[in-house]
């Protein structure tokens, strides 16, 4: 079941949310001084301005952490907007849609427009997409001889 996780819990589970942060990090390019970005996040979670949701099994253990900000579009069009997304177990196709279901109503709820992500991962792509997404995957690389 996915749901955010309150600041005590975040701070329970730091190590994998601090591990989820680093690893979108070094896909990113930050070339700013890592530490202080993590600092700047976790100060964005313990305020609500970042949310981080978990998924758990039938026996509460992190299948999988998502972290969640806002985004704008443009001005006037809001995104909820899917940071990160790591998994620690396999998820099924089921727990991706029931998942889509709840961010689906979280951000309707807070008066989003749309939830945007970034992938280059085809099967996150491909549910992306049958769960009524659009989008593609863009890689670009260079050939250094």
């Amino acid at each position: 079941m996915l749901s955010i996780m309150k600041q005590t819990d975040v701070m329970k589970h730091w190590d994998k949310v601090r591990q989820c942060i680093e690893y979108v990090l070094t896909l990113s390019f930050v070339e700013d001084d890592t530490v202080k970005t993590i600092a700047t996040i976790k100060k964005a979670i313990m305020v609500d301005q970042i949310q981080v949701w978990m998924l758990t099994d039938e026996v509460n253990e992190i299948k999988a952490l998502m972290i969640t900000l806002p985004k704008n579009i443009n001005f006037s069009s809001k995104s909820l907007h899917i940071f990160a997304l790591m998994a620690f177990a396999h998820i099924t196709d089921d727990e991706y849609k029931d998942s889509f279901t709840k961010i689906s109503e979280y951000a309707k709820d807070k008066g989003y427009k749309y939830i945007t992500a970034e992938s280059a991962n085809d099967r996150i792509i491909d549910i992306f997409k049958r769960l009524g997404g659009k989008g593609f995957s863009l890689n670009l690389y260079w050939e250094v001889i």
